[in-house]
């Protein structure tokens, strides 16, 4: 029997080459190439035009961006190509902290999939992380489930500790097949 492909769209701040390293690097890893997957990746740019490319065999469309304030990239029309991009995949894996997507959590499609990668708490932008703390419990609160890389990171995260049932420790580099 044929198995239907499944279509999975990473979201972040920025991506290769723009910026690398830990969180690209965990994006790069979940999106390989497989069989019966089909992965794609929508990321703002640190600064410049917007570009779409492909990066070890996977699409990224990495959207224009005026430059970055409190490590967020100031991309406008990163809202509205999520919102886009969603409605033609299955399973949304947000790797957050990025508010961008947490702003437009609640406006995605209803039989959307979401399973947020929590890579971090906001640190040191205290007014900020007030602002946006309403918007991440929404996306939260939405996910289907919410992965992070040892059990310290929900235990530390007050943000994260309403919402354990919903939470899987997956160690960095360990398996993704739970």
């Amino acid at each position: 029997m044929l198995q239907d492909t499944l279509k999975i769209l990473h979201t972040y701040k920025v991506f290769r080459p723009d910026i690398d390293g830990g969180i690209p690097f965990a994006i790069a890893t979940l999106s390989r190439p497989a069989e019966t997957v089909a992965n794609t990746i929508l990321v703002a740019r640190r600064f410049g035009l917007s570009r779409s490319y492909v990066s070890d065999g996977v699409p990224v469309e990495a959207v224009a961006s005026l430059g970055t304030f409190f490590s967020t990239p100031l991309a406008p029309s990163f809202p509205l190509q999520l919102l886009r991009r969603a409605r033609s995949v299955d399973i949304l894996v947000h790797h957050a902290p990025f508010p961008l997507v947490d702003v437009v959590s609640g406006l995605l499609p209803k039989d959307l999939g979401l399973i947020v990668f929590w890579h971090a708490d906001i640190v040191g932008y205290t007014w900020l992380k007030r602002l946006v703390i309403p918007a991440i419990n929404r996306t939260l609160q939405r996910a289907n489930r919410i992965v992070v890389s040892d059990r310290s990171v929900l235990e530390n995260s007050p943000i994260l500790k309403p919402f354990a049932e919903k939470c899987a420790v997956v160690p960095d580099g360990g398996d993704v097949n739970f």
